[in-house]
């Protein structure tokens, strides 16, 4: 598979014609708090153990 397949996969692409940029800033955002939210559960588990 090329990158561009990725990309549009990933909605930045074609996709991203079909969906506002307030859309993509809140999926964008969505990301990273989920991303937040798993490291910030790792690290808890880390001091755990």
């Amino acid at each position: 598979m090329s990158d561009n397949n990725v990309v549009e996969m990933d909605g930045v692409g074609t996709m991203g014609l079909h969906i506002s940029v307030d859309e993509q800033v809140r999926i964008m955002l969505g990301r990273a708090g989920f991303a937040r939210l798993v490291l910030g559960w790792l690290k808890f588990h880390e001091v755990v153990r």
